[in-house]
């Protein structure tokens, strides 16, 4: 039986070129950013090597990066004839020079949109910065900060899911993005995955042990939210067991929501749940039952609290505020950072106090 025929050496060498450019050609059109990135690496050591003699054949490789996606032009008809290694490879070049002209002009053009984006988000349209970003990521894939920003817009927004997943994408790009596990961490913290969000906070400190300051910063907020969490479940079941203190506390809100009553009417109320804020149960529910609006909302008590002369019930009324207020955050956080994030009442409080 006659031996397989073998190839020579010249169309060998080739063919695997061709294999290995192809194999490249597949990497750098990978949805995943960091077989990319390998992938872009060996085009260019590849190209650093310079012309390659192989027993007598000379195979030159333009500079320019392979396109991933060779026109049909790329290739000679069937019958055409031998085909041109040099021509072949050639070709090759050409293509990956317009792909780069076109991927610069991407760039350029996602740059724009980035910055289009982050306008939007600075005037509180969180919406159409979420537009900029996405149209910014349909010109370029693997842009990193896109991905971010579009994620803490989507934390704006609620859509902490949206958030995790372009959090991921950005990762995908740069597995050290300390931005990406920043955002992740918030995200997680909105769903209340305090573990995942912790592990997040963790994952900033491998990446860089300087950031120690900003991971304590984001461990705080999400032990004040575990701690916030834990309170309302415990009030809830202190009322749902029909705790007199809990339940009252409910009641009393409930009738300081009624408009145009006496000065005197409100008056009281206030002084009651002033009484009532024995402990942390009686301070939650408080804040789970609306008793920050109820007060601050109230048009007589607001009438009071902004006169410039007071007249003696709205004196009052206006010690009853602050007694009630001191009570309802005395060492409670959560209910400190309502307090003061309310319109208007961190100059309230300074005037009342003046």
């Amino acid at each position: 039986m006659e031996g397989t025929r073998r190839l020579d050496p010249e169309m060998e060498h080739f063919l695997s070129e061709v294999d290995e450019i192809m194999s490249l050609v597949e990497g750098m059109n990978s949805d995943d950013a960091s077989v990319r990135e390998n992938a872009t690496q060996k085009a260019d050591e590849r190209i650093a090597r310079g012309p390659e003699q192989v027993e007598g054949c000379r195979t030159i490789v333009n500079h320019t990066l392979i396109n991933s996606n060779p026109s049909s032009s790329t290739h000679q008809t069937e019958g055409a004839g031998e085909t041109s290694q040099d021509s072949f490879l050639r070709s090759l070049a050409t293509d990956a020079e317009e792909r780069a002209k076109i991927r610069k002009k991407n760039k350029k053009l996602a740059g724009a949109l980035k910055e289009k984006g982050n306008m939007a988000f600075g005037q509180g349209d969180y919406e159409v910065a979420v537009r900029h970003y996405s149209e910014g990521l349909d010109k370029l894939r693997d842009f990193e900060a896109l991905y971010t920003n579009r994620a803490q817009a989507y934390i704006k927004l609620e859509k902490y899911q949206e958030a995790i997943t372009d959090c991921d994408w950005a990762l995908k790009c740069n597995e050290n993005s300390i931005k990406a596990y920043v955002h992740m961490g918030k995200a997680n913290l909105g769903l209340k995955n305090y573990k995942e969000a912790r592990e997040c906070y963790q994952k900033i400190l491998t990446i860089d042990p300087k950031q120690e300051k900003l991971v304590k910063e984001y461990a705080s907020k999400l032990e004040l939210a575990e701690r916030k969490e834990q309170q309302e479940k415990e009030a809830q079941e202190e009322f749902e067991r029909g705790n007199v203190n809990s339940t009252t506390v409910c009641e009393v809100l409930k009738k300081l929501g009624r408009v145009h009553r006496p000065a005197f009417f409100y008056l009281g109320g206030l002084n009651l749940l002033t009484e009532l804020m024995t402990d942390c149960t009686e301070q939650t529910l408080f804040r789970t039952n609306g008793g920050f609006g109820v007060v601050n909302d109230n048009e007589i008590i607001r009438g009071s609290l902004n006169s410039p002369i007071k007249q003696p019930h709205e004196e009052a009324l206006c010690v009853s505020v602050l007694l009630l207020w001191q009570a309802v955050c005395r060492g409670n956080e959560e209910n400190q950072r309502v307090l003061m994030s309310s319109p208007g009442v961190s100059q309230l409080v300074m005037d009342l106090l003046s």
